[in-house]
Order: structure tokens, then sequence, then C-alpha cells
């Protein structure tokens, strides 16, 4: 079973991230960096409300007193206001909206004068005599337009048929905040329905409706949230929607993309349903999977049961092991209902002969990084299925990756299965200076210094890391995809009081794979050099490192720190075969992390230590 730790940083660049596929899975709370760097607007069409459903009530902010705004006694620039015009720091349009004029806005002044633990509402003035409206007793769903981004606040959605017991009915938690490690805004505009079928009293003849943002000392940006054209309809009795599919295991195992053949297993694949309709339904979910266009499996779930406005996650064992290198697309489909446009879903994965990843197509811009300075790691934790070699790491720099710094590239293994266990053992590691200019458009692979049996039914995380200054900083690409298996590890001062551990939980997946590629490996000349350990390490002052040499052979070595600087270096000219040693005196070295290298005629060796 995987094991998530909570950490909990009462800091204003940290947010809590939520993963609620099962009520049992935990949240964490992970360190997000604010950035004010404002991403490119792309330009949205505007979308078609849903056709279908009678609009029993609608109304378009052209009124304003239609509203009651409450702002918690702040002035011009925080909370609710509504006008034809766009007033937040952020954003440079307004929403695109179908009835265009008026919407309601929320802002929380800028990314600088913005206040923590505040509650603004925006609530109808008026009671909806929704019972009259529809002709009878119904099941009803709410529906608007908005446009904005979210940074940890609550967005919520809150009904009342007294105005003053309110229920909640809905939220934009599901929605990835926007930090400089992913999220972007909601498209313009996104439309939002929420079932009211099961919250509604029925014959319901006094509802008010109330749009609510509040934030914390942890939440205390709000780039803006845009609404407008809010309605209510009928709901249908049949409308089954599938919003996402899962193909692994994200509980106990890990949904991979890309799972060599020897690692693979049966597909597992998950469903996430909503009933949005007005009664309670009884289905069961067609999954097929194909291969270059043709079906390889087509396996239904047995029948599952759904009240009104209830979701949940069908999971089904296909028993469908794919052993055939290529793109695999699962899709899930829903018997056709009174809406069959939403009935079916798709996701892909991949079977390859040796690359062992979680990541989907990398996201052409997006990055996981951290502009902590101290040392951080980013990583992937995978289970092994059956024995295999590993010969390197894949990663993918990206841009912001502080070309010519030295990282370290680690494989541990986790007995526990807990990436916070004490019993856990780092088995390889290379240390590594990224190139310049820096490669980004593709994966390096980084050739690890042993050859590393991972074994069939242990846990492992491989991770890079760095000491990151000012001036050199770690970038990795990441997914399109998030993290909902909880595979993204990090390393850091990101605990509680800033503790430093491993923490998993990002909701990004960094691209950081394993290689099994059997072509790749040590260097054939490597077996001519042989390095031991730094002595002392940490070390303060006369530091010593042993080495061998099969052959004669001209020797050099160099020690830099860790933005690439020589801070040492001597050439020992020709030394015969057999076993030497070098020392060096590093009590004029600045603190930190340095590399020494031995070069000889047919092979070059580095070492990290410390300098305390």
């Amino acid at each position: 079973m995987k094991k998530v730790y909570l950490s909990v940083l009462m800091s204003t660049t940290i947010g809590i991230v939520s993963f609620a596929q099962k009520a049992d899975q935990q949240s964490n709370s992970l360190e997000k960096q604010f950035t004010t760097v404002l991403p490119n607007e792309v330009a949205k069409p505007t979308n078609q409300l849903k056709a279908g459903g009678d609009v029993i009530w609608t109304n378009d902010f052209t009124t304003p007193s239609d509203w009651t705004i409450d702002n918690a006694g702040q002035g011009a620039g925080y909370g609710w206001n509504i006008d034809a015009s766009e007033n937040s720091w952020f954003f440079t349009t307004d929403i695109n909206s179908t009835s265009d004029g008026n919407f309601g806005e929320l802002n929380n002044g800028t990314s600088t004068t913005a206040i923590t633990d505040v509650l603004y509402t925006m609530t109808t003035t008026n009671p909806i005599d929704v019972n009259t409206l529809s002709g009878g007793p119904n099941n009803y769903i709410l529906e608007f337009q908005q446009y904005g981004a979210t940074y940890f606040e609550n967005q919520e959605v809150y009904i009342s048929t007294d105005n003053v017991v309110w229920v909640l009915a809905g939220d934009n938690s599901a929605i990835e905040s926007l930090t400089v490690n992913g999220g972007e805004a909601y498209t313009n505009p996104t439309i939002k329905s929420i079932n009211l079928s099961g919250i509604l009293p029925g014959g319901t003849n006094s509802l008010y409706i109330r749009f609510s943002w509040s934030s914390n000392s942890a939440s205390w940006v709000s780039y803006g949230w845009m609404v407008d054209d809010v309605r209510i309809l009928e709901a249908y009795d049949d409308e089954i929607k599938i919003s996402k599919v899962f193909t692994g295991d994200i509980f106990n195992l890990y949904d991979y993309y890309s799972t060599p053949t020897l690692q693979a297993v049966p597909t597992l694949v998950g469903v996430v349903v909503s009933n949005e309709g007005g009664l309670a339904q009884s289905k069961t979910i067609a999954v097929d999977i194909s291969l270059g266009g043709s079906s390889v499996s087509l396996t239904s779930t047995p029948a599952f049961n759904l009240a009104p406005g209830e979701s949940d996650t069908v999971w089904f064992d296909t028993g469908y092991v794919p052993s055939a290198v290529g793109l695999y697309t699962v899709t899930a489909t829903v018997v056709a209902d009174d809406v069959p446009t939403n009935n079916s879903a798709t996701e892909n994965f991949a079977t390859t002969n040796y690359l062992f990843g979680h990541n989907h197509p990398l996201s052409g811009t997006g990055t996981l990084s951290f502009t902590t300075e101290d040392q951080i790691g980013i990583g992937n934790i995978y289970q092994i299925q059956a024995n295999q070699e590993l010969k390197a790491i894949d990663v993918n720099f990206g841009t912001g990756t502080t070309a010519g710094i030295f990282v370290d590239v680690e494989v541990w293994e986790m007995p526990s299965g807990s990436v916070q266990g004490t019993d856990n053992i780092l088995i390889d590691y290379v240390s590594y200076q990224v190139p310049t200019p820096i490669v980004t458009a593709s994966a390096t692979t980084i050739i690890m210094p042993s050859n590393l049996t991972l074994e069939a039914g242990k846990s492992y995380f491989a991770m890079v890391k760095t000491f990151q200054s000012a001036t050199e900083k770690l970038t990795i690409k990441r997914s399109t995809k998030g993290d909902s298996d909880f595979s993204t590890v990090c390393f850091g001062p990101f605990g509680a009081a800033g503790a430093i551990n491993y923490f998993v939980g990002w909701d990004v997946s960094p691209a950081v794979s394993l290689n099994f590629d059997p072509s790749l490996g040590i260097d054939e000349n490597s077996s001519a050099l042989t390095i031991g350990n730094v002595f002392p390490n940490p070390t303060s002052g006369e530091t010593t490192i042993n080495y061998s040499i099969a052959n004669a052979s001209a020797v050099n070595v160099e020690v830099v720190d860790i933005t690439g600087k020589v801070v040492y270096a001597l050439d020992n000219g020709t030394q015969v075969a057999g076993a030497h040693n070098v020392s060096f005196n590093a009590a004029s070295f600045s603190n930190g992390v340095y590399y020494v290298t031995i070069s000889t005629d047919e092979s070059t060796v580095t070492k990290k230590f410390i300098k305390k």
C-alpha cells in the first residue's frame, strides 16, 4: 500500500492540493510558489450552452440590483462588482459570455495588496419560485458561465431556501491552481453545471443562489473570477457523464504512461462518472482497448448505481496485459442517454521496449521547479513487477535550468514503501554536469555508474538533486497530465516549519524516467579507472581520494564547485598502473557541494563531497 504523508506549511507560498477520487485518499499541503509573470492569453471561441432541458429561470446581470453584494466592508477593488468592464490586475479581457454586457466579477486587490481571511458573497436579492416556474415539483440544474483562475482560494456556490441556512452546491476545487509549477486560466468561458437534484427539496418555492469567495493565510492572491448568464434548467431524467479515465491503479500501484513490456500488468481502468440527471440510474460501462486503431480487448464493467448528483470512480480489471510495443487507447463508454455527447472518454498509455515513465506527452512550456535557495530534488516513484537491469535515467531539463550546474541523479530503494521511510537505501547515484548549451528539446540520457538490477516487488524512486542559489537553478519539464497517483516525489524544505524531507503529492508529473535499454551502460573503458570515496565527507580541511588505474596513463585531478568554477587542479603527470591517492586542503573552500574529477587517457570519473 502506498503511503501518503501530510505536511502543512503556514506560508503565503503554500497551497493545499486535494485529490478526492476516493474518500479515503489523503490530501497534501505542498509548496506552490506564486509568480506574477503573466501567461499569454489565448483567444477562446464562445462556448454554447448545452442543448436540451427547459430553462426555467435566467439572469445575465443586466440589473445589478437583482444581486446583493457583501464585500466585508472592503473598498473598491476588493470583493464583488457588477458592470460591463473587466477590472482585475491579472486579466486583459472580460468573460466571453453569451449575453455579453454586465457580469459579476470578484477581485481581491492585486498581487501585492491582497488581504487574507476574508469572505465576499454575491446573493440573489429575491427568492426564485422554481416550483411555480417549472409547473410543479422537479429536479434542477444550476448552470452559469465563468472565467478566471484560482490560487488555492475557495470559489464556491451555495443555495438556500430561507436566505439563512446555506448548503454548498458546488465549487472550483477540481480545477488546478495557477502557479509557477503549472495550471492555467479557465477556458473563456467555461460552462459550470451543478446538479441540485437531491440537494434542493422537491416543490421548493423559495430558492436563493450565492456566489462565495473566501481566502485564508495560505491563499491570499486572487487572479479574478468572472460569472455571467446564471440559469436554472429542468434536469434530464437519464444523464450520465464520463469525465475522466485512469489506465492504472492510482491507489495501490501507479498510472504509468510508458511501461516496458517486462513490467506490464493487467490493465486496470478507472472511469470517473457522475449522474447529471434527476433520477437514480443503474449502468454499465463498455471498455475498449485498441492498438493502432484495432481493438485488442473489449469488456464491460458490472452494473453500478448512482443517485442524482452523485459522482464516483468505477474501477474495473480488464484482465488484458499489453504485450506489443505501441500506443494504446482506452475508450470508456456508457450506454446512450438523454445527452449522448458526454457518454464517452479516452486515455492513452504506451508499452515500450525499455522506457518506464509516468509522463504523458510533455507540456510545451510546463515545468516543475522551485525558487528555494537550498538543496532540492525532483523525481518519480516506480514499483517493479519483474527483475530488470537499470542502465540510465532519462531527464527532460526545462528552460530555467542553469547551464553548467552539477546535479546528482539518485536511485533509492523504499523497503517500507514510503519516501520518508527511515530504512530507505541510496543504491546508486551519479554526478552530472548539465551541458552548455542546455538540451531542452529532448530527454537527456544519464548513464548510471553500475549494473543495477531493480527487483520485482520492490519500490524505488529516481530523483535529480542540486543545491540551488540565486543564480543556479534546476527546472524539469512536466507532462500535460497531473499527479493523481501521488507518484511525484520532491526533496527540500517543504515540510512544517521548513522541515527538509522527501514529499509526495505534487500535482504535476516531472519527466524523470527509468531506462532499461541494454545497449546503454558503463563506458567500456571505465574499468581502467576506479575511484574510492572522498574522505572525510563532509570535510573541513585535508581531503583524500584513492584511485586505481589499470594501465600507465597521464592523470589529472580537478575540483569544481556547483557552478562549475575550478577551485583546485593538479596535473599528476604520467603514473604507473596500480593504486594511488591524491590529497588537497579544502579549508579555504566556501561551504557547499563540490565535485572532484579524475581523468586518465582512457576514462573520467567524478565524485561528490561536501565542505562544511
